[in-house]
């Protein structure tokens, strides 16, 4: 900075460094510090002006600082992001550019601008706010009040920007991905964009400055454009590219080239964050809401014009930009499954988004598996398949991973991976256990959906899930054939279903396959009740007693059981004992679980996958597709896991059972 004292820049510097110290200690967990440090300086600035002994350290506070924590971000760019922000992004930001260009020039010319004064405004508002007004106005021999209407209501503007923009992407359900880019379209200066984008994430932060730098560097062509156009002189090469656009390029290359510590990145990045925080402290200080009175309503309305047509065209470009989504299946296997992720993955790949599988629930995420590209072919003839081509995992819960005996929490580990990968969202398909998991980490950052899934029908929020139906048809096809041995033989048969804290599958199968006795959670048997049922059978001359019992069954005075199974081999033996009859026993165990769904799974399943894809794209993170019929919605997971599901015992289907004589062994 030259010109500039060292001591004659100690008292601004000074003043904003108070500030940001303020915002820093007050921020919290919804208003970050960068956003409360331009709160704080407006309101200074508006209580109080500063003199001319405060105003060359708030100028280089809210300028050169800013340009070298724009030069520090750099350090922290990642190849693979920038790579994930596509041609197909940075040629929409040149053509967004030229669009606000002409039609901002052209609203301006509609509300009485003269043609000068338009360009500053569409300029301005279509590449770099004050930096673009100031480039162009020599060119097109603008006078000294045309720039100073232009540079007002731009500055209220971007601040505006960087306030409100924040709120408008969580609004919109925004990924991180294409949050940047909307504020790397939309706000006026490059280091403004930093104070939008680091309070999201530093990803944001990323995509947004390489956006926003492409943006700037459109204003060479248009400036050269202008002067061809009017025979006039083409300024220098610093108007057209500034010294802090180079600095974070080389920045960036250096960081890709291995050429920097793989520790330093991190300080830099907090460096800058901090540098931001007190240039945001200057913004504010600069802020004067009383030249919007001065600028003239013809101005005023040409300036937010032209920004509704850079934001409206921003956001048709973000929200149909390419996502990159992830698709895990955790937890037991369950026939529907390929049928979710056949939906899902046709379902994004119709919408031009790239689609990854994560192996083994999420172990592709933690080094323990792989992670593979899903495509058209990966999914060709899965829909009627039982089990998962992703496969599945019971184990391996990222919150408390264990490994040689040591639990530890890789959960930061597996978002840091997923953004590496360039992961948007991730789609997880599971039962309470993965949903849980999906919940904690949608409040650590992660963008996840839910899609219920279990042959027990126990999540909440949902009228079923698929797996379930396919269940029971395989419960109540063996329930079909022990009928015609048992009544052979004279026999009791007890059958043990899956189930072990609820007991729909034992209710429905028993229910629709006529069996005699229906044994669930939650309703305590007592065993005397039972054999009273078998006797008074015997009595009426039905010499047979068919009895579903789910496995998570407990008698009057015990308790709920945490172990898998087991609980038809002591019944047969107690029901043997006390009645005498001839009791035989076994355990459907994993047939419920596989074979190829039914079609109403099928059919379910596929709504599912489809319905999750479109909760990505609305944003509907921390979400679970559910069928409250007729329709699919959705609901938090956080509700979903407040209330496990169980069969209530005042159920229509449990009064049908009771009225049609069934017992429930109470």
């Amino acid at each position: 900075m030259p010109g500039l004292k060292f001591g004659g820049v100690i008292p601004g510097i000074a003043l904003c460094a108070a500030i940001a110290a303020v915002a820093w200690v007050l921020q919290g967990a919804y208003v970050d510090a960068i956003v409360l440090a331009i709160v704080l300086g407006a309101v200074v600035r508006t209580v109080w002006k500063p003199g001319d002994r405060w105003l060359p350290g708030i100028r280089i506070s809210g300028h050169f600082l800013l340009e070298v924590a724009v030069v520090l971000l750099g350090a922290s760019v990642d190849a693979a992001l920038v790579a994930r922000a596509g041609p197909r992004l940075l040629g929409g930001v040149v053509v967004i550019v030229a669009v606000t260009l002409v039609l901002g020039y052209a609203a301006g010319r509609a509300l009485g601008l003269h043609h000068r004064l338009a360009l500053l405004v569409a300029t301005g508002n279509a590449i770099c706010g004050n930096s673009a007004i100031a480039a162009i106005a020599p060119v097109i021999d603008a006078d000294g009040d045309d720039v100073a209407a232009s540079i007002a209501f731009t500055a209220v503007l971007g601040v505006a920007a960087v306030l409100g923009l924040p709120a408008l992407g969580r609004a919109l359900g925004l990924t991180e991905i294409q949050y940047g880019a909307l504020a790397g379209l939309t706000v006026y200066a490059v280091p403004q964009v930093l104070a939008a984008t680091l309070p999201v994430s530093a990803a944001s932060a990323q995509i947004g400055t390489i956006v926003k730098l492409t943006r700037v560097l459109m204003l060479g062509p248009v400036v050269i454009a202008l002067s061809l156009a009017r025979g006039g002189k083409r300024p220098g090469m610093h108007r057209l590219v500034p010294w802090f656009v180079v600095g974070f390029v080389l920045m960036g290359v250096a960081r890709t080239a291995g050429l920097l510590p793989a520790w330093l990145p991190v300080p830099l990045r907090t460096v800058a964050t901090m540098l931001t925080v007190l240039s945001m402290a200057a913004l504010g200080l600069a802020v004067d809401v009383r030249a919007l009175a001065r600028v003239g309503g013809r101005v005023i309305a040409s300036v937010i014009a032209a920004l509704a047509i850079l934001l409206g065209s921003s956001l048709v470009l973000v929200q149909h930009s390419e996502m990159r989504v992830a698709l895990s299946t955790g937890g037991g296997d369950a026939p529907g499954l390929n049928a979710v992720i056949r939906a899902a993955v046709l379902a994004a790949v119709n919408r031009d988004w790239e689609v990854l599988g994560i192996k083994r629930g999420f172990a592709g995420l933690l080094g323990e598996d792989d992670v593979v590209a899903l495509t058209r072919e990966s999914v060709r003839g899965i829909g009627h398949l039982g089990g998962t081509i992703l496969h599945t995992t019971n184990r391996g819960n990222p919150l408390k991973y264990e490994r040689a005996g040591i639990t530890t929490d890789r959960s930061d580990e597996l978002i840091a991976n997923a953004r590496n990968l360039g992961i948007d969202a991730v789609i997880t398909i599971g039962g309470d256990g993965s949903l849980a998991i999906a919940q904690r980490l949608h409040e650590k950052g992660l963008h996840v959906i839910g899609v219920p899934k279990t042959i027990d029908n126990d999540v909440s929020g949902t009228v079923t899930t698929f797996g379930f139906d396919t269940a029971v048809n395989t419960a109540i096809e063996a329930v079909d054939r022990l009928h015609t041995t048992a009544e052979s033989h004279d026999r009791v048969i007890v059958m043990e279903v899956m189930g072990r804290h609820a007991g729909f599958i034992a209710l429905h199968t028993g229910l629709a396959a006529s069996a005699d006795v229906i044994l669930i959670p939650e309703i305590p048997y007592d065993i005397d009740s039972v054999c009273e049922k078998v006797r008074e059978r015997d009595r009426a001359g039905r010499l047979f007693s068919i009895i579903v019992v789910a496995e998570g069954a407990y008698p009057t005075g015990g308790s709920a059981t945490t172990s898998v199974g087991g609980v038809a081999g002591p019944l047969a033996r107690l029901i043997q004992e006390k009645t005498g009859k001839e009791t035989r026993w076994l355990v459907l165990g994993h047939l419920q679980r596989g074979g190829m769904p039914t079609g109403y799974d099928r059919l379910l399943a596929t709504r599912f996958g489809g319905a999750a894809v479109r909760a990505v794209a609305d944003g509907k993170w921390g979400h679970m597709v559910a069928l409250q019929s007729p329709r699919i919605v959705t609901i938090p997971i956080e509700q979903v896991l407040a209330q496990p599901k169980r069969v209530d015992p005042r159920s229509d289907t449990v009064l049908t059972a009771r009225e049609m004589g069934i017992s429930f062994g109470d």
